[in-house]
């Protein structure tokens, strides 16, 4: 986030949500396509993230001599088109193993009442709900069911 000189923010920003930093082999490692970035790493670890809601856009951060991890290193992370908006999920799926990666959860998420849920369904369909603070619904431009 940049800050103007009186110290505060200059936005609207985008979301962005970074996975693990790994050592690379080529300032060239690692993949992006759509939604989903990849990282593998000389000691045979795999950073992934994936963009499950609300985060389209996946990218590299990669740097040369630009922390302690290695002479070269590469992070994965997936960011929102624009500003966020309130009363919005946004979600990310982060791997960081020694293999692929299983099928990333899939993920829903609507108003009920005055708070907004998100739900998380893994591959044996067993779902997670997670209930996020009562957002403000008019200005968010919902309206409760």
């Amino acid at each position: 986030m940049d800050l103007t000189s009186d110290g505060t923010s200059d936005g609207p920003h985008v979301l962005r949500i970074g996975g693990r930093a790994l050592v690379v082999p080529a300032a060239t490692a690692g993949a992006a396509t759509g939604s989903t970035a990849r990282v593998p790493g000389t000691d045979g670890l795999v950073s992934r993230i994936d963009g499950l809601t609300g985060l389209p856009n996946a990218s590299l951060a990669r740097g040369t001599d630009s922390n302690a991890l290695g002479e070269r290193s590469a992070a994965p992370y997936v960011e929102s088109d624009g500003p966020v908006s309130r009363a919005t999920a946004y979600v990310a799926a982060i791997h960081l193993g020694g293999a692929e990666p299983a099928v990333p959860p899939r993920i829903e998420s609507r108003v009920e009442g005055d708070a907004l849920l998100v739900e998380v369904i893994w591959l044996d369909d067993t779902t997670d709900v997670v209930h996020l603070p009562a957002p403000d619904l008019p200005q968010a431009g919902l309206t409760p069911t």
